[in-house]
């Protein structure tokens, strides 16, 4: 297990990372993605604000345990936690910690025994992700897995923010290339 200072540490710097030269790794304009939003040091005492999204099924174990570690983890005065997730232990943690947290039922498609493409709730999933990140000044999106990732790569373009995929996992190239990994 990582000590709090170094797993916020390694996060803080992704985020950095992720501000300067974007989801795909190219410059980005210091116009569009300046560094003093995603430090709090440098933009005063407002935490930074991030969505973590989760897409798992009903239980909590693994990757909702790491998730929910981090979160526990993080500098509340550097770090402000938003929770959205389909899982009912996944939601009832996050609130018994004090994140406030969204639960909606997530779906991602097109890959090994996911359900059939459905555009209607695929649009209402990109259309609630860009309407949290308004409602609470998301500065940085993080998605806990794979799946996640197929609806956040449209908010973040939507929005123009940085896109974190924590996988935990080596997935299959079929996965990789659904959930828009390979973006």
């Amino acid at each position: 297990m990582l000590r709090q200072s170094a797993m916020e540490g390694d996060f803080l710097r992704q985020c950095e990372w992720l501000s300067r030269f974007g989801a795909a790794g190219t410059l980005v304009s210091p116009k569009i993605h300046s560094a003093s939003h995603l430090n709090p040091r440098m933009s005063g005492t407002n935490p930074m604000r991030v969505l973590f999204t989760h897409y798992g099924d009903e239980w909590f174990r693994g990757s909702e345990q790491l998730l929910f570690d981090l979160l526990k983890k993080l500098d509340r005065n550097r770090v402000e936690p938003i929770v959205w997730c389909n899982g009912a232990a996944m939601a009832e943690a996050a609130r018994s910690a004090g994140i406030t947290t969204y639960r909606t039922p997530l779906e991602f498609y097109f890959d090994y025994n996911s359900p059939r493409f459905n555009l209607s709730h695929y649009r209402a999933l990109v259309r609630e992700g860009v309407a949290l990140v308004r409602r609470h000044n998301i500065r940085v999106l993080h998605a806990n897995g794979a799946a996640p990732h197929q609806w956040l790569v449209p908010v973040a373009r939507a929005t123009r923010l940085p896109l974190l995929a924590h996988l935990h996992i080596d997935y299959r190239r079929r996965s990789r290339f659904v959930c828009l990994l390979h973006q």
